[in-house]
């Protein structure tokens, strides 16, 4: 894939990113998926080990 074909691809990603927005579909941060996986391995964790 050449440098044009990225920049055009991620112009693609980022377009449609925009069209979902303005449709009203929500998207999420990096910090807020971290967290959200983040609380889910911590559960599983307590569940194995008994805790909560």
């Amino acid at each position: 894939m050449t440098k044009d074909e990225a920049m055009l691809k991620l112009r693609d990603e980022l377009l449609a990113v925009e069209q979902d927005r303005a449709n009203g579909i929500e998207g999420y941060t990096i910090d807020e998926v971290e967290e959200y996986l983040d609380k889910i391995i911590e559960n599983s964790c307590n569940e194995k080990s008994g805790t909560k």
